[in-house]
């Protein structure tokens, strides 16, 4: 998500802006010269890596480069500008769409192809062309005793004189391949586990926001909430889907989900202008700095801090978004595959 190469066109890591945003208030907080702290040091190598200065000699802490004679706290804020605006600019104006997107595209293809199966009609013109579907779905197991039964029943079916007794073996076969194809995969598992440690995730952060002390505007943990109900709505599917209602009713509450995490990153996207607000005031207070003496040091200091927790946890919330995304993407395309599509 994060490529510190470019502080233009991408959405941070949480990390990333926590070390930043720390590196610059040690440097309002007087550490320079040869003692830089690790939050400086990686903020020299974020600056040289984004452009900002052009070499490492601009950024020597034995040359006052974070020093109020210096102005090397002025490029740490015009790069941290550039890292708010790239939150806002690139993923609320164009990547939260294309997640959503891709979600849709997902959810959508699966339950076609649920329906494709469910509405499936085998009839002696298809009937050979269905046989040989089945018969690959059941060759892409994974041995097992499970498949070694189906190759049995798929060998009977071929082997019944009548087309009637045929198409009567397939339709009972078709739900068997597909529970077969979603038991326990270790696809399934793993997307089903991106989507749990999203939860552990969201309700860790939101007991740690209702913990803060808030600053009259600070992030609470009500949007975080809504997008924690929306996940936990959906179906542990740790232990495998067995069959097509256990498959929609994962469709279904994966729609909730996806609407919940929209409506969370909305609510982030529409404190833009509060968060605009705080930024100008921070850069007044950078362009009138008088060093760590200065008593409205302590003021920036504080409107930094919050800036940073509240930017922390809108990219760590992304970042959740993500996973999630992509965790219910793969679920989706494993019902897909477990499909036995009749035309």
């Amino acid at each position: 998500m994060c490529d510190c190469n470019d502080d233009t066109d991408y959405v941070p890591e949480p990390e990333h802006v926590n070390l930043v945003m720390d590196g610059l208030m040690d440097s309002l907080g007087g550490n320079e010269s040869l003692n830089l702290t690790n939050a400086q040091r990686y903020l020299q190598g974020v600056l040289y890596a984004s452009g900002s200065v052009r070499t490492m000699n601009d950024v020597a802490g034995n040359e006052g480069f974070f020093s109020s004679i210096g102005d090397g706290i002025k490029k740490a804020w015009e790069y941290i500008k550039k890292m708010f605006n790239s939150i806002w600019d690139v993923f609320f104006k164009s990547d939260q769409k294309k997640m959503e997107e891709k979600l849709d595209v997902a959810l959508k293809e699966a339950e076609k192809s649920l329906d494709d199966m469910e509405k499936a009609s085998i009839t002696p013109t298809n009937v050979a062309a269905v046989q040989k579907k089945v018969e690959s779905h059941v060759a892409s197991l994974p041995d097992s005793p499970e498949k070694k039964a189906l190759e049995t029943k798929v060998e009977h079916a071929k082997a019944e004189p009548s087309q009637p007794a045929q198409i009567k073996e397939l339709h009972e076969i078709l739900p068997e391949v597909f529970k077969a194809h979603l038991f326990n995969g270790k696809k399934l598992t793993a997307a089903n586990g991106r989507i749990l440690t999203a939860v552990k995730q969201l309700q860790d952060k939101k007991k740690e926001l209702d913990a803060a002390e808030d600053d009259g505007h600070s992030l609470t943990g009500q949007e975080i909430q809504q997008f924690l109900n929306g996940l936990t709505g959906l179906p542990d599917v740790s232990k495998g889907i067995h069959n097509i209602a256990e498959a929609r009713a994962f469709t279904s509450k994966a729609k909730r989900c996806k609407e919940a995490m929209k409506n969370t990153l909305s609510g982030f996207h529409n404190e833009q202008a509060h968060y605009k607000e705080r930024i100008s005031k921070i850069e007044a207070g950078i362009n009138a700095y008088a060093g760590t003496q200065d008593p409205k040091n302590v003021e920036l200091r504080k409107q930094i801090s919050a800036t940073k927790s509240d930017l922390a946890v809108i990219t760590g919330i992304i970042a959740i978004a993500d996973n999630v995304t992509n965790g219910i993407t793969d679920i989706c395309a494993v019902i897909e595959k477990a499909c036995v599509s009749v035309v």
